[in-house]
């Protein structure tokens, strides 16, 4: 499986400090470039790919590093997803080349392909970024999610069977990265995750997320809601009645359909420019200019697969307050939601989320991810919360990967 020679990253030395990727807080990226090798003592050569016949009887896993490389497996791609745990909009190959378009300058794309024979069984997406803090320049490879869903992992069926393939591999090639880092893996495929980087000879750190809080709605509507307290219940009949003194209430649903709806997004991303998130300097709501042509993308993409769920609440004709999410396989992503100030008092909030979970429900989704942290207006709506992890492994002989471990580990 190991190569004679193996590709490397080279890193520029343009990284700056200040913002945050896959968890390392207070870092920025920096750019990098990949060559393709030419030879291999056990694998063959693909189309410019790396490819290495991993120790698994005929497995072999092979590395692409570009989307238009990537897009020639879209249709195997599409069927692997409808295989894959837990699958989210976030991994399907179309976010990841709405996301590259907007966001690839930067990070070198490593995407490892798992095949058993001539079937592909499997994908892991993954993204070489140089980081940089007071110390150093760390180089770290991990999943392309960026902190824009909660969950993500491998592409397929058998989360362990890939990624054995996958850290094996890597652990027998150059490493041309310090930090080997899976972020955003759910508790349910911890083992899976930990064992593979075990047989891969690689020791692991586990980094706790913030909880992910979720709402189950598999009993249906009648019984979610009447799980909620009595006061909570009162609160949302309350809302509805204020914000009804400010006029007529209206409430659009648009979910499921091909239809973009561009309408409906423009009110959305009315509502979010007003809000508290969209005066925010560093956001990444809908209307902010960093990610609002990205998220205009992507809505189009999402779109076409049936996968976003948009909720706006008129009053007197009025855009009041949005909710955009993303759906896939009956699961709900929340992504954005907001409201124009001038109806804070009327607690629109409680309204829109109401009608956002009952609607959900009407439909057959069985769940609404919520999204990390502990808001408190989350309380009174989830049904659980749903712990996630970044496991990580750190290059022995890297001084820099090795002060990050013990500094995670101290501040944990």
């Amino acid at each position: 499986m190991k190569p004679i020679r193996s590709t490397r990253c080279p890193i520029a030395s343009n990284a700056t400090c200040s913002t945050s990727v896959n968890g390392l807080c207070g870092w920025t990226l920096g750019s990098c470039s990949r060559q393709s090798s030419s030879s291999f003592a056990n694998g063959t050569r693909i189309d410019g790919a790396d490819v290495s016949t991993s120790t698994l009887p005929d497995t072999k896993v092979v590395e692409l590093n570009t989307i238009g490389e990537l897009l020639r497996y879209q249709r195997e791609w599409e069927t692997l997803l409808g295989e894959t745990p837990e699958a989210t909009l976030f991994q399907t190959l179309a976010w990841l080349a709405v996301y590259w378009k907007h966001f690839g300058q930067t990070p070198c794309l490593r995407t490892l392909l798992v095949f058993e024979g001539s079937r592909l069984a499997g994908a892991i997406p993954l993204a070489e970024r140089t980081v940089r803090n007071r110390l150093g320049t760390v180089r770290v490879l991990g999943y392309p999610l960026d902190n824009w869903g909660t969950r993500y992992g491998p592409i397929g069926a058998s989360v362990s069977k890939i990624l054995h393939a996958g850290l094996r591999w890597l652990s027998e090639t150059e490493r041309t990265w310090d930090v080997l880092e899976l972020g955003w893996t759910s508790e349910s495929q911890l083992p899976q995750v930990e064992t593979a980087f075990g047989n891969a000879g690689l020791p692991t750190h586990q980094t706790k997320t913030a909880p992910v809080s979720e709402i189950d709605l598999s009993s249906g509507w009648d019984s979610y809601w009447s799980s909620r307290t009595s006061k909570h219940r009162n609160n949302v009949r309350r809302a509805e009645k204020k914000l009804a003194q400010h006029g007529t209430i209206t409430v659009h649903h648009h979910c499921g359909e091909t239809d973009a709806r561009w309408d409906m997004y423009e009110m959305c991303e009315q509502v979010a420019s007003k809000s508290w998130q969209g005066g925010s300097s560093t956001g990444n709501t809908l209307s902010h200019n960093s990610v609002r042509d990205f998220l205009r993308d992507t809505h189009e993409m999402a779109s076409a697969r049936r996968g976003v769920s948009m909720h706006v609440i008129l009053v007197d004709q009025q855009p009041a307050a949005f909710a955009y999410n993303y759906v896939l396989n009956g699961s709900v992503y929340a992504l954005r939601m907001g409201y124009a100030p001038q109806f804070a008092a009327a607690g629109p909030g409680l309204h829109l989320i109401h009608e956002v979970v009952r609607e959900a429900a009407r439909l057959g989704y069985e769940r609404i991810d919520l999204g990390e942290g502990d808001a408190r207006y989350k309380h009174n709506w989830r049904t659980g919360e749903v712990q996630t992890y970044h496991v990580s492994h750190y290059r022995r002989h890297s001084l820099l990967a090795q002060t990050l471990r013990l500094r995670r580990h101290w501040f944990a």
